[in-house]
């Protein structure tokens, strides 16, 4: 199932058919999906014809994570493949349900980029999850988990009131969090203090879990290990 992760889409604007749960089933011809693409890297698209609106897809697919902070609700998903999906939603999908094998059906539907002159785009509306009895398709930690493995590092336990953040999702299946810390700090002289910059991470998941430091002046990465 071909599509790129939604970089930072988030939040309150509803648009298209609700999440729900139950155990309705279609029988619908599986069906590649369109490449979903962001705000940021999009280049416009005409809104989706009635035909494709009206073709109701189903994937098996494991439940990662919920976001509600920008534009749009986005649950994401991960396939068998270690490809990341991410479905815009209605409502949101608790997170005590990341890890849960679910079947979706999911639509493709017409979207508009704020900030862009309410450009239209294309992208894949979640229609209804229902939750698997088991399985798993491969173990993948959420966001708030990576973000307590930086956390953890010797080196941020460290600094003083360190702020930790995932910055940017992975553009490709085998692609990298970014993953920014900063930090408080007050110029020499000074009692007021500003937030700076301070590392930046990279966290794989696939082909395997790993975090690594980049070097700002060379662009390269150092693995946790060796810090």
């Amino acid at each position: 199932m071909k599509s790129t992760v939604i970089a930072i889409l988030f939040a309150t604007v509803v648009a298209g058919a609700s999440c729900q749960t139950g155990s309705q089933q279609q029988q619908v011809k599986q069906a590649e999906p369109v490449m979903v693409t962001t705000p940021d890297t999009m280049a416009a698209t005409k809104p989706v014809t009635k035909a494709e609106a009206a073709t109701i897809h189903t994937d098996t697919l494991q439940f990662v994570e919920f976001d509600g902070n920008g534009d749009y609700y986005v649950a994401t998903f991960i396939d068998r493949d270690g490809t990341l999906t991410s479905l815009y939603c209605d409502n949101d999908i608790d997170a005590n349900l990341s890890g849960k094998l679910m079947r979706v059906t999911w639509q493709m539907d017409t979207f508009y980029a704020a900030g862009v002159g309410d450009t239209p785009y294309q992208g894949e509306q979640l229609l209804t999850y229902k939750i698997l009895s088991s399985g798993a398709v491969r173990p993948y930690k959420t966001r708030a988990a990576m973000e307590e493995d930086v956390k953890a590092l010797p080196i941020i336990k460290a600094l003083q009131e360190a702020s930790v953040y995932v910055e940017s999702y992975p553009q490709t299946a085998n692609g990298y969090y970014t993953v920014n810390v900063t930090a408080p700090v007050a110029p020499e002289g000074s009692t007021v203090t500003y937030n700076e910059h301070i590392y930046t991470f990279r966290v794989y998941q696939v082909p395997g879990y790993r975090i690594m430091m980049v070097d700002t002046a060379t662009k390269k990465e150092i693995p946790v290990k060796n810090l």
